[in-house]
């Protein structure tokens, strides 16, 4: 695990904001693509018209966040390699050598997804602004396949299972706001029905969630030693924690408190309202134990690669050699 100093601390907050804005902004569209068209008979057309638009601005304000993080990270990357910490953040060969590496397509990806996200927002209504979003999201999840743990082998595996982890992860966090938000001013019918919607869709999008994770986890550590004796199994085991924590808050608003709020008990808004906000700061818990896992902790199986290549690359002495080495040492 690498030492961790006041360098390292800021590199892994850049990282988390870039994590969350990057799932705030691809979830805030693919919420408006799945239920910001519907109509809500019960509901003031304003209303839900004041609820997805603010959504969409969430997300776009989420976007132009996370391009300033990875551009922020993209120097933090170049004064790491230089070893001058901050002061190389602007080190004009450094920033090259980073730029046109794996890291720089992955930035590129990401910017690049970001900015059809935020087009997409401004128009989520129409066919176009829909496709845009749709692009986007997916070239913000692909691009963190691009660096990081994700090229490991089976490189081709893990990016698939990493894209389908991170696109479900958005879809979840995404919802939060809008969720809040119709909670609050939609009619209790159309509230309830909204998410009741959204919980028949999450049983789905955590299955593929958890597995797509579990598959992806599972091909770094490969051994119960691996999850309880390394530093990267450790972390996981705290985001395992946090994770069941996060599907207990997420049954309770699915078999209790939504069905408190379609019967018209009094008080469920106000506990939905907190419950969602609890979930929200499950997962900002979350990105920052990940932040933490991809700055520090190596994962098993990059290490036993690392033994395996040092013990290929190790020539046999011949017994004499190694005789007279041993000799010369013992005699300092």
């Amino acid at each position: 695990m690498s030492e961790i100093g006041a360098f390292t601390i800021l590199a892994i907050a850049v990282r988390a904001l870039g994590y969350a804005g990057s799932l705030l902004a691809a979830g805030s569209g693919l919420f408006l693509l799945a239920w910001g068209t519907r109509t809500y008979h019960g509901t003031e057309p304003s209303a839900v018209d004041r609820v997805m638009r603010r959504t969409a601005l969430l997300g776009a304000v989420a976007a132009v966040a996370t391009i300033v993080a990875t551009l922020l990270g993209l120097g933090m990357r170049a004064g790491r390699l230089s070893g001058m910490g901050l002061s190389g953040m602007t080190d004009g060969v450094m920033l090259q050598i980073v730029w046109e590496g794996a890291v720089g397509t992955a930035v590129a990806s990401r910017i690049a997804g970001l900015a059809a996200i935020v087009v997409g927002l401004a128009a989520f209504r129409h066919w176009p602004g829909a496709v845009l979003i749709g692009i986007g999201a997916l070239a913000t999840a692909v691009s963190y396949t691009f660096v990081g743990h994700a090229t490991e082998a089976p490189r081709l595996l893990l990016a698939f299972v990493l894209t389908l982890h991170l696109l479900m992860a958005s879809l979840w966090f995404g919802s939060f706001a809008p969720l809040i938000g119709a909670t609050r001013n939609f009619a209790r019918a159309d509230a309830a029905a909204l998410l009741e919607a959204f919980g028949r869709s999450a049983v789905w999008g955590v299955a593929v969630l958890v597995g797509a994770g579990g598959i992806f986890a599972a091909a770094l550590i490969r051994s119960p030693a691996g999850l309880l004796q390394s530093a990267y199994g450790q972390i996981i085991l705290v985001k395992l924690g946090v994770v069941a924590m996060l599907l207990g808050l997420a049954a309770l608003n699915k078999f209790r408190l939504v069905p408190a709020l379609a019967s018209g008990r009094e008080g469920a808004r106000t506990e939905i309202v907190r419950s969602v906000r609890m979930e929200a700061a499950a997962i900002t818990i979350i990105l920052i134990v990940t932040a933490t896992l991809t700055s520090v902790a190596t994962p098993p199986v990059r290490m036993d690669a690392a033994d395996s290549s040092q013990e290929t690359a190790r020539p046999p002495e011949e017994p004499a050699r190694s005789s007279a080495l041993l000799r010369r040492d013992s005699s300092r």
